[in-house]
């Protein structure tokens, strides 16, 4: 397994598989930016649309030659950034093989991602897979020790972590607070947010532990 087969999955949704669409607002971008990264747009071609949300989305514009196709992804800035610079300026300092990064543009709030398409079929669930998949993450980090250039990624810290997890557990307490709930529902419920509380209060423990870890990618 390579780096391009983990992050090559584009298709979150199964269900949306071959839906092809034209007249979106963002399908006429998705074109225009596979076209102006120089590639062979396949014109009037319709644009299959793999995931699309109000933040994000990923669609597949086909294109004329031996490439055949490629995927384009669209985030909000904010979310678009930090993927756009470990493909322009990390990635390609490593040694590990991963999808093919044509180019980026922004329009409007949204920065556009144009990327190799690998294929929407998802890798085995089997213990060698799930191993492969492991080590090749453990490459990445170890990889990312010596990786020396200044980039523009957001820090992943362990106070990163502990904001996510209060956040997780405030969502939680909201939805438990609600009478509609059956005995099932609030016991999963219950379970989840004492286990927050659990993990919250080990992270003196993990800042410590972690503080002697080298940072990395």
């Amino acid at each position: 397994m390579s780096l391009d087969q983990l992050s090559g999955l584009h298709l979150r949704d199964p269900s949306r598989r071959g839906i092809e669409r034209s007249g979106s607002r963002w399908l006429d971008p998705a074109v225009r930016c596979a076209r102006d990264c120089g590639l062979p747009i396949v014109e009037r071609a319709p644009v299959q649309v793999l995931t699309e949300t109000r933040k994000s989305a990923v669609y597949r514009v086909a294109l004329e030659g031996p490439l055949r196709s490629v995927i384009v992804k669209r985030y909000s800035a904010s979310l678009g950034d930090a993927e756009r610079v470990m493909y322009e300026s990390v990635l390609p300092e490593l040694s590990i093989r991963t999808l093919r990064f044509f180019g980026s543009r922004e329009e409007g709030e949204s920065t556009w991602l144009v990327l190799e398409d690998v294929g929407d079929e998802p890798p085995a669930s089997d213990s060698a897979t799930r191993a492969s998949a492991t080590s090749l993450v453990a490459s990445l980090h170890l990889e990312g020790l010596r990786f020396r250039s200044p980039v523009a990624l957001p820090r992943r810290g362990t106070e990163h972590f502990a904001a996510r997890l209060s956040g997780a557990r405030h969502f939680l307490q909201e939805r438990l607070e609600r009478d509609d709930l059956d005995a099932r529902s609030r016991s999963v419920l219950e379970l989840a947010v004492a286990r927050c509380d659990l993990l919250a209060g080990r992270f003196p423990e993990i800042e410590l532990l972690t503080r002697w870890f080298p940072e990395t990618i």
